[in-house]
């Protein structure tokens, strides 16, 4: 059986993910978790503190599976398809890949005031992923100019789908809304991903195929 503290933790992780930091409120997450209000400050001094628990709790689970899809990955494309494949499933999914990837959103398009922190502890370790997974797959002397714009490349289809996932809920919200057909219909990748995650890898991995054949090593530059 959970404890309080685990609740807590738990329901702060819903609550962030749906609001992001500055619109959540302790409330909520005590609500939700069948706690005290006062639980908050009791177990994690504040809610900027329980913020950043619910970061370090949900990237280490992140940085596991990473680890673990990496290691089992045979080559440089494999990895990035991969990638790919966690990423979209984030996105798409539910329960706590879920979480972490609208709470990483949210922060990266909302800072909050914990920012700059959880630049350096978890964000910027997120980007090296996908950096040295691109690295990888173009060539391990591409220029870093190049390596910016494949970050684009990668980040770019991933953050409309987050935005549509997110704009979906937010009508769902809407009691009006909702009782449209267009609103109603649950988004099929939700279900079933596999056939979005298909073509995110071929669209993805076509746009790094055209860097990768006209990119100049950067020992020629």
């Amino acid at each position: 059986m959970a404890t309080t503290q685990e609740k807590i933790l738990t329901s702060a992780c819903e609550v962030f993910a749906q609001h992001g930091y500055r619109a959540a409120k302790t409330q909520d997450i005590c609500s939700l978790a069948d706690a005290n209000v006062a639980a908050i400050s009791y177990y994690f001094r504040g809610k900027a503190n329980l913020y950043l628990a619910v970061w370090e709790d949900l990237f280490q689970g992140e940085a596991v599976r990473l680890n673990r899809e990496m290691q089992c990955a045979s080559d440089a494309r494999e990895k990035l398809c991969s990638l790919i494949r966690i990423s979209v499933l984030s996105i798409a999914g539910d329960g706590r890949m879920s979480c972490f990837a609208k709470i990483v959103h949210h922060e990266t398009s909302s800072p909050s005031p914990l920012h700059l922190a959880l630049m350096g502890r978890y964000l910027e370790p997120i980007q090296a992923w996908f950096k040295a997974v691109i690295a990888d797959y173009l060539a391990p002397l591409t220029d870093d100019k190049t390596l910016k714009c494949c970050l684009l490349c990668v980040h770019g289809p991933l953050l409309d789908l987050m935005n549509f996932r997110l704009k979906w809920e937010r009508l769902q919200q809407d009691s009006i809304l909702r009782q449209h057909p267009l609103y109603n219909l649950r988004p099929a990748f939700m279900d079933n991903p596999e056939p979005l995650i298909e073509q995110m890898q071929k669209y993805i991995l076509g746009g790094l195929d055209a860097f990768r054949n006209s990119a100049v090593p950067a020992v020629e530059q």
